[in-house]
């Protein structure tokens, strides 16, 4: 197995969540870190995809996948759904793998960045934004629209945790947002981090494709979704940094884009 699952020494963690089976390894407990006791990782976010994937045959994006825990839930969820994970990091993609081979489950593993465009962009602790005094690798890119014309994906549920470069994945995806995906279930990062985009540009991506828009707040805290319209003032303070409070900019807000009106 590959060096950066034996020198943590660990053990996959097996999950049983909203009817879903999976095993998972977890080498340096970045997703036990930011699971609260008592809850599973992201539980809104969990039985939102539970809803959306539950059904059918989709085919779901999880772009930033990291170690793989929504590739792994979707695939067990859901064994018709076809899962296509995009994770660049170098120290994360050989987890991501194991975790899929672990549990035998058909999704594709891409080492790949979501931009608006295709090249290579330097990486450092899961974002493309500078970081004075980390590691950086150079990863690449490519723009959704012209991967999956190349390929004959097309994509009905997109997840997005790419730390700050929402804007990115959303610009290089307009062609497929606008003709095909029922719903972008999006975390959206604190000012300091965006790259490319402020936080009124990226709203303005999924408004002008035709989304109604939604928080999902207190995502880390919650099982059952609290989904609040992005409309009025609840819009502006979402695109407004200065009305962010001290945890939102902390702990990352989620939104909800639905082609219909959604209900939970």
């Amino acid at each position: 197995m590959d060096d950066v699952i034996t020198t943590a020494k660990t053990v996959p963690i097996d999950f049983d969540v909203a009817g879903a089976r999976f095993s998972f390894l977890d080498p340096d407990a970045s997703v036990a870190a930011e699971t609260l006791e008592g809850f599973v990782y992201e539980p809104a976010t969990t039985a939102l995809l539970a809803r959306l994937l539950s059904h059918g045959a989709p085919t779901f994006l999880d772009v930033g996948a990291h170690y793989g825990y929504f590739t792994c839930f979707a695939s067990a969820l859901n064994p018709a759904a076809r899962v296509l994970a995009f994770e660049p990091g170098g120290k994360h993609f050989p987890v991501l793998e194991a975790n899929i081979a672990l549990n035998g489950i058909g999704a594709e593993p891409l080492k790949l960045a979501l931009s608006t465009e295709a090249g290579k962009v330097p990486f450092t602790d899961r974002t493309m934004k500078p970081k004075p005094g980390h590691e950086v690798e150079y990863i690449e890119t490519v723009a959704f629209d012209d991967y999956a014309s190349r390929r004959g994906i097309r994509a009905d549920v997109v997840k997005i945790d790419v730390h700050g470069a929402e804007g990115l994945v959303l610009g290089g995806m307009a062609r497929t947002l606008r003709e095909r995906v029922g719903h972008v279930l999006m975390e959206v990062h604190a000012e300091h981090i965006l790259v490319g985009y402020d936080h009124a540009g990226i709203m303005a991506m999924l408004r002008d494709a035709g989304f109604h828009l939604y928080e999902c707040a207190r995502f880390r805290r919650t099982e059952r979704p609290d989904l609040v319209p992005l409309e009025g003032d609840a819009y502006e303070a979402m695109v407004t940094p200065a009305r962010w409070t001290e945890e939102q900019v902390k702990t990352e807000r989620m939104v909800l884009a639905s082609r219909a009106p959604f209900t939970f």
